[in-house]
């Protein structure tokens, strides 16, 4: 199959959920076999495991935090080559999931370029494990990602969710699925410098006896966290074949996960 670009240059303005600023994320058409470049404070930094200096509450990539959303729309929409200009941090947390990301860049065009995609089809079984979560990977034909979340609280339990990318749709199935998070948790994330721009319209908030709004999927917690799996897998910097299976594990065991896949390639 042939690399992907978009058609033309697009851009959203919003507010970062974690510095709480005011944001923008501007798209570009980038040349075949560039891989994706972010570009903050005029430094260009390509989406790769090396540059990535945090996965706590998100992926942060030398400095610009929460570029998973972002990431999401671009490989979840068979993006190969692009530029993403940010400017105040982070991208614009939107609504919480990635499909205004995913609307603006399909409105973008997407392009085919003449050279050939790269697949990685890791020949055998990982598995990484840290407490209570854990991550695996089996070899298969094609992306195949599992995601399971438990919960105490009776209302939300244990969820999951499995997405095929040749039997499911990224763009209907997982791209609307919203960021969450305790709101017992909040003020102490806010005393750590995270979640300042967080509300109730770009996020999902467990309280003590329900969500703070209605859920859009009945497994929307599960969903996100596949959002969140197809975000983090972009820094292989290449289409993946396999078989990914998460319980209970966030971004540190994603960025893990991609860098002993691309150790093993």
């Amino acid at each position: 199959m042939l690399q992907k670009t978009i058609s033309s240059s697009a851009s959203c303005e919003g507010t970062g959920i974690h510095t709480g600023n005011g944001s923008q994320a501007v798209f570009h058409p980038a040349q075949a076999g560039s891989g994706i470049i972010f570009i903050s404070g005029g430094k260009k930094v390509p989406a790769k495991p090396q540059h990535i200096t945090d996965t706590k509450r998100g992926t942060t990539l030398d400095g610009i935090s929460t570029v998973e959303h972002v990431l999401s729309a671009v490989y979840g929409l068979g993006i190969d080559n692009i530029i993403i200009e940010i400017a105040g941090g982070e991208p614009p947390i939107l609504d919480g999931s990635s499909a205004g990301y995913t609307e603006l860049l399909l409105s973008a065009g997407i392009t085919e370029q003449k050279m050939q995609r790269t697949v990685i089809k890791p020949p055998a079984s990982i598995h990484i494990k840290d407490g209570p979560a854990e991550i695996s990977l089996f070899p298969s034909d094609r992306l195949i990602i599992e995601a399971r979340i438990v919960y105490p609280e009776a209302f939300v339990g244990t969820q999951s969710h499995i997405f095929d990318e040749t039997l499911n749709d990224y763009r209907k199935d997982i791209a609307p699925a919203r960021t969450f998070g305790r709101l017992s948790e909040v003020e102490a994330l806010k005393k750590q410098g995270l979640a300042k721009g967080a509300s109730f319209e770009n996020a999902i908030a467990i309280t003590e006896d329900g969500y703070s709004a209605p859920l859009r999927f009945p497994d929307e917690l599960a969903r996100h966290k596949i959002l969140d799996i197809m975000g983090d897998i972009a820094f292989a910097g290449a289409r993946l074949a396999g078989r990914i299976v998460s319980v209970r594990a966030g971004h540190k065991l994603n960025i893990e996960l991609v860098r002993r896949i691309i150790n093993a390639s």
